[in-house]
């Protein structure tokens, strides 16, 4: 969208009605001396209304923007605030790696990090 100087709301509605979406996602990175800025909004592609605004700031190398501000501005975006509801791919303290087990049995994972909903991927599974 950006190449195409598509970089308003009106232009992410546009481009949210031609992908068929309810909902579509537009945000910036920017940079002041050290510090960096993502700033993520949810809008609502039928009435062109702001939904949600989040902004995550980082004083950080840009390799940690992309991997550490960004997946935590998607988690306010989601309404998970909270890290350890995104630990799939983290070791605990105990050595094990929850992304590992869930390769095993679907829901294993989720069930070591005490997440209730692994329990209705492994009857599935099962």
């Amino acid at each position: 969208m950006q190449l195409s100087g598509c970089t308003s709301n009106e232009c992410a509605v546009e481009a949210g009605q031609l992908l068929n979406v309810r909902q579509i996602c537009i945000g910036s990175i920017g940079k002041v001396g050290t510090l960096y800025t993502v700033a993520i909004r949810l809008i609502d592609v039928e009435t062109g209304a702001i939904i949600k605004t989040i902004t995550e700031d980082c004083q950080c190398p840009v390799e940690k923007v992309l991997t550490t501000s960004m997946r935590n501005a998607a988690l306010k975006l989601s309404g998970r605030e909270s890290s350890s509801e995104n630990t799939f791919m983290e070791k605990r303290s105990d050595g094990v790696n929850p992304f590992f087990l869930s390769m095993l049995a679907p829901g294993l994972g989720q069930i070591t990090n005490g997440h209730k909903r692994g329990y209705f991927y492994l009857a599935s599974f099962l």
